[in-house]
Order: C-alpha cells, then structure tokens, then sequence
C-alpha cells in the first residue's frame, strides 16, 4: 500500500491524466515514465550483482530521482504515480517529502547507536547492510 506522510490532493494521480502544459513538462512525464518502467529492471540487476559479489554492487544501477521545481508544475502528481504503477507491481512504496526524511536522518543523531544509513534503510522497510 501507498504509505504517505501528507494527503495527496488528487484521486488517482497516474501517467494517464496527468496534463504537461510546457515542452520540460512533457520531458518530465517521459522521464518518469522511463524510470518507473526500468525501476524493476534495474534492481533485478543490482540484486543479480550483490548475489554475484561482484565488488561494484553498491553502486550498479544506483541511480534515483530527484523531483524539484515550482509549486503546481506536477512533482507530487509524478511522484505519486510512480509509486502507484510500482505498488501495482508488487513493489512496497515509501512517500516523504524531503523536508521530512531530513527529520528523519536528523532524529538520528539524537538516538544511541543510530546512523543516517540504517535511518535511511529503515524508511526503505530493509535492514542497513553493515
């Protein structure tokens, strides 16, 4: 299920209604699109590499998203679905803005034997690798 900190203010955000007005709008959509269909892929791949000890693992098929910009231009909307076509494919989801996961990582310092690596594995629902 979609675990959320903050309410979303749509109903079904997807790649389907969501409407680009300007030309980096649509780019946005495309790259969206792309990393939500290869996101599977991707950490098939890594998984693969980490089982095969291969010395990169960490860093095979890393790559995230950073969604930025100005109010309205459709980051939630995106992010959120996202999260929805992976939920879909079985893959468990975590929304935070990132004001919050930096409350997250500085509640850290504040707790005994906590370090931001195992704050950030725990926000991702897997133990932190040592």
């Amino acid at each position: 299920a979609l675990h959320c900190e903050r309410p979303l203010d749509f109903d079904v955000p997807c790649f389907a209604n969501y409407q680009p007005e300007t030309q980096e709008e649509e780019r946005n959509l495309s790259i969206c699109r792309r990393f939500a269909e290869r996101f599977t892929e991707r950490e098939l791949e890594r998984e693969r590499a980490h089982n095969a000890q291969e010395p990169d693992w960490r860093s095979k098929n890393s790559m995230g998203l950073l969604l930025f910009g100005n109010y309205g231009t459709g980051k939630t909307h995106l992010a959120a679905a996202i999260a929805l076509q992976l939920i879909g494919e079985g893959i468990p989801v975590i929304c935070k803005t990132s004001s919050d996961l930096l409350m997250d990582i500085k509640k850290s310092f504040d707790s005994e034997g906590a370090r931001e690596h195992e704050v950030l594995h725990l926000q991702a629902g897997r133990p932190a690798d040592n």
